[in-house]
């Protein structure tokens, strides 16, 4: 299996735990790791590096190039030199399993690596966003919107269709801004050449914070999986991923309930010898927990539905 990372140095322990919980559940497959790195110390490199203890699993640093002219809506520029991962990989690479560094591996990700794509670009989860997203990124209303966390890609597709081409024409075209950041790119270039992968490779945090039903008050979200899908996701994960949202329940952040917390700080206490407790100020939360749960699902639905996406329209985005 090619598995691909992207990290610089504030997100490299996060890294090295989902590196860690990865080998863990392939000890006896082949497995090659390529991290793109962009600014990882010396330091955390010696850590990552020591997680590599059988012969089956090899790790790749690569250095990647800063990415000029675009500007994150959220969290670190690192995060689009995934998207030119073409320009960084050895030729042996032909399909490549992209993981976001805040992922925990909990099951065998074997038959997933290695499904039938057929001549799909890539496969990938759907992620519950409204309709306004749509028409920031000038997509159909009814086009499915992914989760860039993990992505099963045919590298050979992916040059036939001349994807990083497109990308460097997208971020042009909207120069350099672009809602959602890089996995607004993906939502643009992937539609009609991408299959929908199960969420219980993609467990995002929302799964484990609100119902179904509260999801759907909540974020809105169009052409989405039916709950049995995901009540079979949060039940049988494969892949955990810890997304960012208000109620800040990653399990580096103090306060955090989410239920594979202590998983992820078990794995982080074997390699660091010590546990995250990232202090972050949060009135939003504060607010959602003071009002009645029914208002608050619903005024925070506003808020990410239709005021969201309205302070980007201000912003220029």
């Amino acid at each position: 299996m090619n598995i691909l990372y992207s990290a610089d140095d504030n997100f490299a322990r996060i890294l090295a735990v989902s590196i860690s919980s990865l080998l863990n559940q392939h000890q006896n497959i082949a497995v090659n790791v390529f991290v793109l790195d962009n600014g990882i110390s010396e330091e955390n490199k010696d850590r990552i590096h020591s997680l590599f203890q059988i012969d089956k699993h090899s790790l790749y640093l690569i250095k990647s190039e800063e990415i000029v002219d675009i500007v994150a809506d959220r969290g670190s520029v690192a995060q689009f030199s995934r998207l030119f991962f073409n320009e960084y990989l050895p030729e042996f690479v032909d399909r490549i399993l992209y993981l976001d560094c805040d992922t925990l591996i909990v099951n065998s990700l074997q038959s997933f690596y290695l499904m039938d794509m057929k001549e799909k670009m890539i496969i990938l989860a759907k992620d519950p966003f409204s309709k306004r997203y749509r028409e920031f990124l000038n997509i159909p209303r009814k086009a499915d919107m992914f989760n860039s966390g993990v992505m099963l890609i045919d590298r050979n597709e992916w040059n036939r269709f001349e994807i990083t081409k497109k990308i460097e024409k997208t971020i042009s075209l909207y120069n350099g801004k672009i809602i959602q950041g890089d996995q607004g790119i993906i939502d643009i270039i992937s539609q009609e050449k991408y299959g929908i992968l199960s969420p219980r490779y993609n467990v995002i945090s929302s799964y484990y914070e609100f119902s179904y039903n509260q999801i759907e008050i909540y974020r809105k979200p169009v052409n989405f999986y039916t709950e049995s899908q995901i009540e079979d996701a949060i039940e049988n994960p494969s892949i955990v991923h810890f997304t960012s949202d208000f109620l800040n329940n990653r399990p580096w952040l103090a306060g955090s309930v989410h239920p594979y917390k202590n998983q992820w700080q078990s794995l982080e206490m074997k390699i660091f010898k010590n546990n995250s407790e990232w202090q972050a100020k949060n009135n939003a939360k504060k607010i959602f927990n003071y009002l009645p749960e029914i208002i608050a699902i619903r005024v925070f639905g506003i808020l990410q539905a239709y005021i969201r996406p309205l302070i980007f329209k201000l912003k220029g985005y």
